[in-house]
Parts: structure tokens; C-alpha cells; sequence
């Protein structure tokens, strides 16, 4: 997988980065994929690492979900 950040880092700080790519890398399960992040609003008390991996990996299900659905994968 690949992925490139371009949230702002006042909107999501980069120590959470990595675990938002480890969600994403559990929720596709294997599937080759690039990966835009854009956002991941952070707030000082209702963020959590645990958070924001279960974000990654929904985010990576419901891409892998999204793709079989149009017919995109495998091309």
C-alpha cells in the first residue's frame, strides 16, 4: 500500500499517521492499493490511537467494499 498524507499536520498530527496506515493496511486485507489522506480532524481530548486505527481500517474496507461493487478491481 502507499500513502501519502497531505492532511494538514493541525488537523491530524503526525504521530497518528502510522496508525491510520496500519488500519488502513488491516481493513483491504491484502489488496494493492494508493491511498490520498486528506483529513482526520483531531481533538485534544476525544482522540485516541486506537481511534484513529479503527478509522484506517474502515476506511480501507469500504475501499476494498467500494471497488467490487463498481467492477474496479482487478484492472
Amino acid at each position: 500500500m502507499e500513502l501519502l498524507s497531505a492532511a494538514p499536520e493541525g488537523r491530524l498530527p503526525l504521530e497518528f499517521v502510522p496508525l491510520v496506515c496500519a488500519g488502513l493496511l488491516n481493513g483491504l486485507n491484502g489488496v494493492a492499493a494508493a491511498v490520498l489522506l486528506i483529513d482526520g480532524p483531531f481533538h485534544e481530548v476525544g482522540s485516541s490511537e486506537y481511534g484513529y486505527a479503527i478509522a484506517g481500517r474502515e476506511a480501507g474496507a469500504k475501499g476494498c467494499r467500494t471497488a467490487l461493487s463498481c467492477g474496479c478491481a482487478g484492472r
